[in-house]
């Protein structure tokens, strides 16, 4: 008998403790390559319209927050106190374009801190 209730118990327990997955860290909203597709590469870049003064609020909002998910993530490969470095002052130049969308020197930041090698050099694998 004693065996049964301590069965029944911990299944019981198990059933109402969360599972360890959702203890970890919740998934950023968008990946590292989902970021520079939407936000950096190509002509029509989110950036790109940032840093000429074009981009609309949604557009920047929008910015901020691939940028926000991208900082969020882990790195491919090198430092992680490097990555936050790098990811953080991308998203503290887009903050500073979003608040002032005009302002030159502003977008100016914004065009540095987008700069490839900057972030590839230490943290994308190279493709042999």
């Amino acid at each position: 008998m004693r065996t049964v209730y301590f069965l029944l118990t911990a299944l019981w327990w198990m059933s109402v403790t969360p599972s360890s997955s959702s203890w970890a860290a919740p998934k950023p909203e968008f990946t590292i390559k989902q970021v520079m597709k939407e936000s950096i590469k190509g002509h029509s870049a989110l950036v790109k319209k940032a840093c000429k003064g074009t981009a609309t609020p949604d557009e920047l909002d929008r910015m901020i927050r691939y940028f926000r998910a991208m900082a969020e993530c882990s790195p491919p490969q090198g430092d992680m106190d490097s990555w936050k470095a790098k990811s953080g002052a991308l998203l503290q130049a887009a903050l500073a374009v979003q608040k002032s969308p005009q302002d030159k020197s502003a977008a100016l930041a914004l065009e540095n801190a987008v700069e490839c090698r900057q972030c590839h050099n230490p943290h994308k694998p190279s493709q042999n």
